[in-house]
C-alpha cells in the first residue's frame, strides 16, 4: 500500500520519542457510524472473525450465528458475517453509504438482554438481528480492498481490536461525542456535578427529555424522569486544557453533521455569542473525499511534519452506527 509506504519510510528516518514527556502534540480525530468488526473483522492477527476467544451461546454454535427470525427471512434461522460488495460493480461504491439497522436504545440493549432461555446469560443471538428495527446489512463487512487507507494505517501503527461504543443510549451520536470531549455524559452520582444528565439522546433543543419506550415483548422501559437536559453546563477537555496552560485547536470540516459537541454546552454558546476569536475559537477544515480521503489528509499531514516523532495520532469513530461487532 502506498500509505504503508510512506509511514514506514518515515518511521526509518525518524527518531523515536523515549516516553511520553517528549509527546508535543496529540491528534484526535474522530468519525462516524462504524463498528471495529464491520470494517476489520477480516484482518490478519485482530480479534475479528477468526477469534477463538468469542462466545458460545447456549444452542452450542459462536455469537458470529447471529439468529434470523420470520422479520427478516424464512430461508434460514441464522446469518454469518457476510461481505458486504459481494455483488460488485457500482454496488461497491453503493454500500460505502449504506445505512445498517437500529442503533437505538431498544435494539442495543435487547442485544446484551437475557435470551429467551434464562441460563443463555447474555445471548447475543436471541434479540439483535430479531429486532424488527435491524437488517440483514447489519452483520455485513468489508475488506481490504474496499478500504485500503484504513486498513494501512492500521496496520503501520497499531489498531484497538477490542473497540467498545463508549454509550448505548437512546440516540447513540451526541452522547459518544460529548463523552468524548468532556469524559462523562453526567450519570447521576458520576464524576460532575450537575443535574442536566444523563445525556442519552440527540437534544440540541433547549430543555430535558423523557420517554418511554415499548420493546416487541411488550416489556416498557422508562427513562429517568428526565435527561438530555441541554445545553449543558459542565467543564470539556479544551477548557481543561487551557485552564492546565496547553495550547490547543478545535478543527471540523465545513459541513460537520452538526456533530461537533462543543456548542451543547453553554461555555460555547456564550463564547460564540460574545463573538471571541481568541485561542478558543474554532478552526475551519475543508477535507477532501469520503472516510478514506479525511482519513489520509490527516495521516499525510502528521507523517510528513517534523513533529512526527513527537505526535499521537488518536482515530476513532463514534458509535456503531447499528453495524455488527
Amino acid at each position: 500500500m502506498f500509505l504503508s509506504a510512506i509511514v514506514v519510510a518515515s518511521l526509518a528516518a525518524s527518531t523515536f520519542a523515549d516516553s511520553l514527556a517528549e509527546v508535543e502534540h496529540i491528534v484526535l480525530f474522530m468519525q462516524e457510524n462504524r463498528a471495529f468488526d464491520h470494517y476489520f473483522g477480516t484482518m490478519a492477527g485482530v480479534r475479528g472473525f477468526k477469534d477463538p476467544n468469542v462466545q458460545i451461546n447456549c444452542d452450542g454454535r459462536s455469537v458470529f450465528f447471529q439468529q434470523v427470525n420470520s422479520l427478516l427471512s424464512n430461508d434460514t434461522d441464522f446469518l454469518l458475517p457476510w461481505y458486504i460488495s459481494a455483488a460488485g460493480g457500482e454496488f461497491i461504491n453503493g454500500t460505502q453509504c449504506m445505512d445498517a439497522g437500529s442503533n437505538g436504545w431498544g435494539e442495543n440493549h435487547a442485544a446484551l438482554a437475557f435470551g429467551s432461555n434464562a441460563t443463555c446469560y447474555f445471548n447475543l443471538q436471541d434479540l439483535w438481528l430479531q429486532a424488527e428495527a435491524n437488517t440483514p446489512q447489519s452483520w455485513g463487512h468489508f475488506r481490504r480492498s474496499d478500504l485500503p487507507v484504513h486498513f494501512a494505517i492500521a496496520e503501520g501503527w497499531t489498531v484497538g481490536d477490542m473497540y467498545q461504543q463508549g454509550v448505548i443510549a437512546l440516540q447513540s451520536t451526541n452522547p459518544n461525542r460529548v463523552i468524548w470531549q468532556s469524559g462523562s455524559i453526567a450519570i447521576p452520582g458520576g464524576n460532575v456535578n450537575t443535574t442536566q444528565g444523563p445525556v442519552l439522546d440527540n437534544n440540541e433543543t433547549p430543555g430535558c427529555s423523557s420517554l418511554t419506550q415499548r420493546l416487541e415483548n411488550g416489556t416498557e422501559l422508562s427513562s429517568p424522569q428526565v435527561y438530555s437536559c441541554f445545553p449543558y453546563n459542565w467543564q470539556t477537555l479544551p477548557e481543561f486544557l487551557q485552564d492546565a496552560g496547553i495550547t490547543w485547536k478545535e478543527f471540523q470540516a465545513v459541513d460537520n453533521f452538526d456533530d461537533n459537541p462543543l456548542p451543547y454546552f453553554d461555555f460555547w454558546r456564550n463564547l460564540a455569542d460574545d463573538n471571541a476569536t481568541s485561542e478558543l475559537a474554532q478552526q475551519g477544515l475543508g477535507m477532501n473525499g469520503g472516510g478514506n480521503g479525511k482519513e489520509k489528509e490527516v495521516v499525510d499531514a502528521i507523517v510528513n511534519s517534523p513533529k512526527y516523532n513527537k505526535t499521537i495520532l488518536i482515530i476513532s469513530f463514534d458509535e456503531t452506527g447499528g453495524w455488527g461487532d
